[in-house]
């Protein structure tokens, strides 16, 4: 059920905002959006849901115990397996089938392709997953009940495209018990709604536009182009692709708002960047804070020297690209833009 759909927009939305807003305690409210959530992934696919039921019950209890046990191999251990337990269905559902076919190209043997319906949302799910684990490790924030974990990952306004939001953030900025913020007012349905509707209009009225142009001039030039209709087409494309993921978050972000949940902005005017650095702090910040705070900072960030801060910059913006999907091209683009910020990064360019 896309957000932009009649279905979405005149049925779905409007029916679980009126409960919600019925039921005017914190719990019955984290209920309301608990089951909505789960009709709204069923909508893609029962059998998709029943999987995420599961995955979802498995890092509840990874979480639970790294609660409960003390430090020490064990808890060190139950982390791992918990990290690449997340990391699994994303691999076999996104990147099976291409790792196979990549290595029979090298005459290299693979096991029978997968063939399943991706689960909506598995990216964005994948990384929360990881984030509820890591933060219940590191004390940031205590495990939540079973119901409150659902929620987290499946939680209909940003389940399937984002942002991504840190479980340490997601409990204690909406309408579950214990939040600071206890549930909607007027003024959140206001702002949340307004937000919503720019969104709609980016994805509509620009995204969507700018993508039939490009549709239209390939057609029409399939015989070859020249050079000022390529660029044309490119910088079309650009605007498709700002448009396109922006509008969602803002409507992620403004239907969020109207149930109570404050997110954090996702876009930032990023084509108003000097350097690939600042592009990075303004385009799709929930994934830039992401990768930051659980994968470079662990591998040590800046605090092992020069050398060390290269190459832990590489290895984020490679797994940047790998994140994005499958194939060679999504590859050379994380690579590309890790080879623009190290040389930002070396020549001093990055802090002007």
């Amino acid at each position: 059920m896309s957000f932009t759909s009649n279905t979405f927009l005149y049925l779905f939305l409007p029916l679980s905002l009126i409960i919600f807003l019925i039921a005017k305690k914190a719990r019955p409210r984290s209920a309301v959006l608990l089951a909505f959530s789960l009709l709204f992934y069923a909508y893609s696919g029962l059998k998709g849901l029943l999987f995420m039921l599961v995955f979802a019950a498995f890092i509840w209890i990874c979480g639970r115990a790294q609660e409960r046990l003390a430090e020490g191999r064990r808890r060190d251990l139950a982390y791992g397996v918990a990290v690449l337990a997340a990391l699994a269905p994303l691999f076999c559902f996104k990147y099976w089938n291409y790792t196979g076919a990549l290595l029979r190209s090298f005459g290299v043997g693979w096991p029978v392709v997968l063939k399943a319906a991706v689960p909506l949302g598995i990216s964005f799910i994948t990384f929360s997953a990881i984030s509820y684990v890591t933060d219940v490790r590191r004390r940031q924030a205590p495990a939540g009940t079973f119901p409150e974990t659902l929620l987290y990952l499946l939680l209909f306004t940003k389940a399937a495209s984002g942002p991504i939001v840190r479980w340490e953030e997601f409990r204690t900025c909406g309408p579950q018990p214990g939040a600071a913020a206890s549930g909607s007012t007027l003024d959140d349905l206001y702002a949340g709604c307004r937000r919503a509707v720019i969104g709609l209009a980016k994805k509509l009225l620009l995204a969507d536009y700018f993508g039939s142009v490009i549709v239209t001039i390939e057609t029409g030039t399939a015989g070859g182009s020249d050079w000022l209709t390529r660029v044309f087409i490119a910088v079309l494309y650009t605007l498709q692709i700002y448009y396109d993921f922006s509008g969602y978050s803002d409507i992620a972000i403004g239907l969020s708002r109207c149930f109570g949940y404050r997110f954090r902005e996702n876009f930032n005017y990023p084509y108003r960047s000097r350097s690939i650095t600042e592009f990075w702090r303004r385009w799709h910040i929930s994934l830039g804070e992401w990768f930051r705070e659980y994968l470079y900072i662990p591998l040590g960030g800046n605090r092992r020297g020069k050398g060390r801060t290269l190459l832990n910059l590489a290895i984020v913006f490679l797994a940047t690209g790998i994140w994005h999907g499958a194939g060679l091209n999504y590859l050379f683009w994380g690579c590309l833009h890790g080879v623009a910020m190290l040389i930002e990064r070396v020549t001093g360019w990055a802090k002007r």
